[in-house]
């Protein structure tokens, strides 16, 4: 299904009305699963959420602007589950207090009035424009309400699971197959690819100097916790067996993706992320032994899938150049922006300036200079995410959401079981991507919290359904 709705959606660069009929099909399934069981209409925005990266792999026109697909998925699962809600009023208002009164629940309804309180100040000293379109990720944060009220058991759990093995092989798959079409003459594919690429937002294709080919969808955030759960289950499983193979083969799609997005934030996520796993090892040895034996394996088959894919050398030195972060565009504007962000928090530091503030710095990027040589830049969306919290929610909303993630991470560490321990894991590991690449204020991450809190609910409740 996931490669058919691609290809219609390529499709539509040649056949507008292919995307009209895409946008409608997938909206209208999502009305039909939302009414028959809201948990299916979730599992499938959870499933666009994994493909599709900024949620424009069909859109609607609607007056000025373009309604993603996206938007519409979630707009019609809170539209039924108000409904559903409204409609036994007494009952599910007495379920939801006592989600909402749970610890996740209370730092959820914090964080909602620190959004809040943003927008007031966002009216009051910015843009009503800038605010708007830098406060619309945030209220994906709502869809926890029909997410804690619907996935109840281990079993829902399993599903959300499932889903997630889908989309992460369905995105990993996709990243390579990319780098095959950009890295082989393959007539006029590539450029037909490219523009659908950009018009939907899927993908960013970028030429490095020595010939290589960057292939960064933002969706490959999902890669690096399913990279950490993959080599914690082949850990549990002697290696020369059939099954410790399958996952390796599994780990070494994943990091070969991973590999061609060439993204440091990534990278120092994955890293982060392999350390604490190691070191919730300690003094266990022979299990790091082991880890590490299988890391060893899975980068030496992964190398081998990469060269299978390229054509050409030149791949190692496009590997030093990103890792040189002060020899790219994007890295010398992203240090530019640093002490610029750095003085707007000081102005109002305890309260922030409010969703839609902006900043002026000297960018580098050359799109930039293209539209003005002095490459002065005036933005709201920040590579800074921890400083872009700071900035629009103050020091106090940061600190919430802080908070809670360093809460969750610790119950989740306390409950001693895999699931619960690469969950954690997974936050930590996008808490270190979200300094450098924003994910935590974009429906990506959000949806890692608002899961991670639920799975934490349901694990602690000790609700004893078996995952399958």
């Amino acid at each position: 299904m996931i490669a058919v709705l691609h290809l219609v959606s390529f499709a539509a660069m040649t056949w507008p009305l292919a995307n009209t009929l895409g946008f409608v099909i997938i909206a209208g399934l999502a009305l039909v699963l939302a009414i028959i069981d809201l948990r299916l209409a979730i599992l499938l925005l959870f499933l666009e959420l994994l493909v599709g990266s900024k949620g424009y792999l069909f859109s609607l026109p609607v007056v000025n602007f373009d309604l993603s697909i996206r938007i519409a998925l979630w707009s019609i699962i809170m539209s039924v589950w108000a409904i559903k809600f409204l409609g036994d009023f007494k009952k599910n208002w007495q379920d939801l207090k006592n989600v909402l009164w749970s610890r996740s629940g209370k730092y959820f309804l914090a964080l909602l009035l620190a959004c809040a309180v943003s927008v007031v100040i966002g009216l009051v000293n910015n843009k009503v424009d800038n605010l708007f379109f830098d406060a619309n990720n945030w209220i994906f944060l709502l869809l926890a309400l029909p997410l804690w009220t619907s996935f109840k058991t281990k079993a829902d759990l399993d599903l959300l699971l499932k889903t997630f093995v889908i989309g992460v092989t369905w995105l990993a798959s996709e990243t390579l197959t990319l780098a095959y079409i950009f890295s082989h003459d393959l007539g006029v594919l590539p450029l037909q690819v490219y523009a659908w690429l950009r018009r939907t937002g899927l993908a960013e294709i970028t030429w490095t100097p020595n010939g290589f080919w960057r292939i960064f969808l933002q969706s490959q955030l999902y890669l690096v916790p399913a990279f950490v759960g993959l080599q914690m289950l082949a850990g549990q499983e002697k290696l020369r067996s059939k099954k410790a193979l399958i996952v390796i083969a599994q780990a070494t799609l994943v990091l070969a993706a991973l590999f061609f997005s060439l993204s440091r934030s990534l990278w120092l996520g994955l890293a982060a992320a392999l350390l604490l796993m190691t070191s919730l090892a300690l003094p266990k040895w022979s299990q790091i032994g082991r880890q590490l034996t299988i890391f060893v394996i899975t980068a030496l088959t992964t190398s081998g899938l990469v060269m299978l894919v390229l054509t050409g050398l030149g791949g190692g030195r496009a590997l030093f150049d990103r890792a040189n972060i002060m020899t790219e565009a994007a890295a010398y504007s992203r240090w530019n922006l640093l002490p610029v962000i750095t003085q707007k928090i000081m102005t109002s530091p305890v309260f922030g300036r409010g969703f839609g503030a902006t900043v002026t710095y000297q960018s580098a990027d050359p799109r930039v200079l293209e539209k003005d040589p002095s490459g002065a830049y005036e933005t709201y969306a920040f590579e800074w995410g921890w400083l872009d919290l700071w900035l629009k929610l103050g020091l106090w909303g940061m600190m919430i959401y802080l908070a809670w993630l360093v809460c969750m991470i610790r119950d989740l560490l306390k409950l001693k079981k895999m699931e619960a321990t690469w969950l954690a894991i997974g936050l930590v590991a996008l808490m270190v991507i979200h300094f450098f690449t924003p994910y935590l204020n974009h429906p990506l991450g959000l949806i890692m919290v608002i899961v991670s809190a639920q799975a934490l609910r349901i694990w602690q409740s000790k609700i004893e359904v078996p995952l399958r």
